[in-house]
Order: structure tokens, then C-alpha cells, then sequence
């Protein structure tokens, strides 16, 4: 669907586009999907009448509000490609350097909007701050982008529609405990990102939210973080590694493709 322009609908703002001789319009509260008929010798802009309400869109808990940057949509599963060199574009790519200034080519950077995922990792996050409210010394739960590097498409594909899965860790060693690996830096990531031989040679990295939590050194006989802690790091000051056990603790955000 390509995007047309916004207008008003029962006095909500709307997001409307343009497909195959029909206009859809959007309510922005991702509560109904309005259609309306071709008229006028096929103008879309001729018509003002919507004549039926089509289907549901997919709305949010009311206890977890979609991010402001997602589209509406109807399935519990979608992604979206973001314009190049648009402020979303920019945003999640400044700095963005996996090979030290030896220059990359970013082909595609993909909005990944995976409503199962962002409920678990919004309820996640809930039950972090209970347990920081139950404890003075705790930090904040805030989510932290931190990347992730992949294999293959296909295993980025299955990241992106299924999340991480704590039963695979291992694959590339466990120096700081056994779980999910995270990094600020692109560069560390980007040794984890084997290129894809079925795809001309791409690389894959995700830009995710994290849930870093309260945090300690790990090691390599880590299993869980000890008591009182959601995840363990290379070091403790600014760490450039970040090791996370649950499964819902970061939500894969966006698909970096270069």
C-alpha cells in the first residue's frame, strides 16, 4: 500500500493509501480499517463517502502502546522497510560503522512490528520494575538499543518472527554466562554477522530494545544472573558486551541489511 496523505474520519486523524483502484484508510489508534469504493472514472480523490467497515485492525493492550514509529496493521506479524535517508533511517543508523571506517552500503533497514513479541517484551519489562520497586540499589528498567548479529536470512527471518531463544545460546562461546548476546558497538556484532553465501554475500545485524536491568561481570559458568540482577556484562563501566537470559528481555526492533 503506498501512502496518500492523512485526513479526518468520524474526527480522528487517519493514515490513507492508495492499492489496486481502492482506498484504504487507517483510524492512527489502529482501531478500524475503513474501505472505500473506486468512483468518479476510478478517482480515489473524487470519493468522500466511506461505505463499510472492512476488518479489525490490530490494536494494542492498553497496558502496552505500540511504538509511535509502526504502522498500522492487520496482521500480528508484519515488517516494513524503512525510506533511505529518512529520519527513522537516520536515527537507527547514525553511527552504524560494523567495519571501522573501512566503509559500508546499507541495502535495507527493516521495521520489524511483531505484536506477540512487543506484548512479551513490554510484560518483561513490567515485571523488572516490580521487582526494582521492591529494591532501593536496583537501576531503572529502560530499554537500550544494542545490536545483534546474525547469520543467514533465514535465520534472521526466524529471529524476527519467533524472537530469541535462550536454548541456543552457546553457538559463539560463553565468556560472560550462557545466554543472548548484545553490543553498543556495530563492530563486535559484526564478527557474529557471517555473510550470507544465498545472498550474494549480505550481512545481518538487528537493532533491538534491551532490557539491561540491573547488571554484573559474568563468566563462563554463568547459567542465570545471580539473585537480584537481569543480565551480566564484560565489565562493569561501560560495558561493550551485554548478556541477557530471558527470552523476552530484548525485542528485535530492526533487520539491518549491508
Amino acid at each position: 500500500l503506498l501512502p496518500v496523505g492523512k485526513r479526518q474520519v468520524g474526527g480522528c486523524a487517519a493514515f490513507t493509501t492508495f492499492d489496486g483502484g481502492q482506498l484504504f484508510t487507517f483510524s492512527l489508534d489502529h482501531s478500524t480499517l475503513w474501505y472505500q469504493q473506486p468512483c468518479c472514472n476510478n478517482n480515489p480523490f473524487a470519493c468522500t463517502t466511506l461505505t463499510r467497515v472492512i476488518e479489525e485492525c490490530i490494536a494494542p493492550p492498553s497496558e502496552c502502546a505500540f511504538p509511535e514509529s509502526w504502522a498500522p496493521q492487520l496482521a500480528r506479524y508484519s515488517n516494513f522497510e524503512v525510506a533511505p535517508h529518512s529520519d527513522e533511517w537516520n536515527s537507527v543508523l547514525c553511527g552504524f560503522d560494523p567495519h571501522s571506517g573501512r566503509g559500508i552500503e546499507v541495502s535495507r533497514l527493516i521495521r520489524i512490528q511483531n505484536v506477540d513479541l512487543y506484548e512479551d517484551f513490554c510484560y518483561q519489562k513490567k515485571r523488572m520494575q516490580r521487582r526494582v520497586r521492591s529494591d532501593a540499589n536496583a537501576a531503572p528498567v529502560e530499554p537500550v538499543r544494542l545490536f545483534h548479529g546474525t547469520g543467514s536470512a533465514g535465520v534472521a527471518s526466524a529471529i524476527a518472527q519467533d524472537g530469541f531463544d535462550i536454548r541456543l545460546c552457546g553457538v559463539h562461546g560463553t565468556v560472560y554466562g550462557c545466554g543472548t548476546y548484545f553490543s553498543p558497538a556495530p563492530k563486535i556484532c559484526n564478527s557474529y554477522a557471517s555473510p550470507d553465501r544465498a545472498g550474494a554475500g549480505k550481512q545481518h545485524m538487528f537493532a533491538c530494545q534491551v532490557l539491561v536491568g540491573q547488571a554484573c561481570k559474568g563468566d563462563r559458568s554463568m547459567k542465570r544472573p545471580p539473585p537480584s540482577f537481569d543480565s551480566t556484562v564484560d565489565r562493569t563501566e561501560s560495558p561493550m558486551i551485554v548478556v541477557t537470559y530471558h527470552n523476552h528481555q530484548a525485542f528485535p526492533e530492526y533487520l539491518i541489511e549491508y
